[in-house]
């Protein structure tokens, strides 16, 4: 399954660059709602994400079908993008992977079965 991240520069390069998803910095970067990691499942919904963090950057996340269902088991969530009336419509819905998802997403990309690059 192909998903997408939308943030600022300096995470994705990070996050291009190896780092692992860590709770410690996603607390420092925080701007809204539950505290995790957000992948939509339309690329124009990441790009108003990153947008939003000017400068921003969209980076594509390959991840497993399996890892995907066990993500879901362990807590993360496949639901509609939340909105408020100041957002636009998405046209897609996101994988909200909470802090304590964080460890089987990083063993996961470890395994080689999440890979992530710049769109």
């Amino acid at each position: 399954m192909r998903l997408y991240h939308g943030s600022d520069v300096e995470s994705v390069r990070c996050l291009i660059g190896g780092e692992e998803l860590d709770s410690t910095i996603a607390r420092a970067r925080h701007m809204d709602g539950l505290l995790g990691f957000y992948l939509a499942t339309d690329e124009g919904d990441a790009e108003y994400f990153a947008l939003r963090r000017s400068p921003g950057a969209i980076i594509a996340v390959e991840i497993d079908d399996e890892i995907v269902e066990s993500l879901i088991k362990g807590g993360a969530v496949m639901r509609p993008i939340p909105t408020s009336p100041m957002s636009p419509t998405f046209a897609g819905d996101e994988l909200f992977i909470p802090i304590e998802c964080f460890p089987a997403f990083n063993e996961a990309r470890n395994h080689g079965r999440i890979g992530m690059h710049v769109v």
